[in-house]
Parts: structure tokens; C-alpha cells; sequence
């Protein structure tokens, strides 16, 4: 227990946690707490992510964050430098396809959609569930998901 609890704050963090709809997103603030989206969804998830990260905020106050800049059709967030967005709804995807590094979709992935960067959409999030993404120093991203932890 006690090899635990001195490994623990040198376990690799995640860049962004994409919740298993897609409409949950949360990522690390300046201060290294998790910033999440404002919404409705994903209350109980969001609330283990805190509790897993031995964060004492509420979801309300974690959502309180200006991390993201929103308009009705999604998101985007900055992470170390790389724009990720979320999109709400198909109108947003004429931005995002070209700009996004990490494209979040609660939809499925239009063909004409070819962002530079990965591509979750709905039938990744409901194949593999909940998924962590990390940026490396160059700027790589490697994404994993709750099916591929669990086999």
C-alpha cells in the first residue's frame, strides 16, 4: 500500500478524458485540476474523474472553468498548444475538420470530415467507451480507451 501511495503522483495524467457519449470532455487547467465542459451529461462520470484525481470540487465547480470557448454548435480547448474541438452539431464541423488537432463527435464522423488529428466519434465511443488521450513532447497523440484497459 505504502509502494502505492509513493508511485502515485508519478503516474502519467491524461491530456483530455472524453466521456462515453462524447459530450463529456474534461482536460487540466493551469492549476493541473480538471476543467470540464459545461453541460448537463456526464454528471456522475465527471464526479469519479474528480474523485479518482483526489479533486474535493463539485462537478459544478470543475465546470466553472473558462478553459473552453463554446457556441450552441461546441467546443474547443487548447491542450499544450493543440486545438481540440467538440462538436454539438454537424454545422460546427466546417471549422473544426480543417482547425482541429482531436476532433470529439456525439454524432458519427461525416465522410467529408478529414481533420489532420484523430477522430472520436460515436461509433468509437460505443465500441471502446470512455477515452484518455496524451500529447507527447513532440506533440503526438496516443488515445486509449476503457475497452482496450479492460481486454
Amino acid at each position: 500500500m505504502a509502494l502505492g501511495v509513493a508511485l502515485a503522483p508519478f503516474a502519467e495524467r491524461p491530456d483530455a478524458l472524453i466521456g462515453r457519449e462524447g459530450r463529456l470532455v474534461a482536460v487540466p487547467s493551469d492549476d493541473g485540476r480538471l476543467a470540464a465542459m459545461r453541460g448537463r451529461t456526464g454528471t456522475f462520470e465527471l464526479s469519479r474523474w474528480l474523485q479518482h484525481d483526489g479533486d474535493s470540487r463539485t462537478v459544478w465547480q470543475a465546470r466553472k472553468h473558462n478553459a473552453y470557448h463554446c457556441d450552441r454548435a461546441g467546443c474547443t480547448v487548447r491542450v499544450k498548444k493543440l486545438l481540440f474541438a467538440v462538436a454539438r452539431h454537424p454545422r460546427a464541423l466546417a471549422d473544426d475538420c480543417r482547425r482541429a488537432k482531436l476532433l470529439v463527435l456525439s454524432f458519427p464522423r461525416p465522410r467529408g470530415c478529414r481533420p489532420e488529428g484523430p477522430v472520436i466519434d460515436f461509433f468509437a465511443l460505443r465500441r471502446r467507451g470512455t477515452h484518455a488521450v496524451y500529447i507527447g513532447d513532440d506533440g503526438a497523440i496516443r488515445i486509449t480507451s476503457v475497452a482496450e484497459q479492460r481486454g
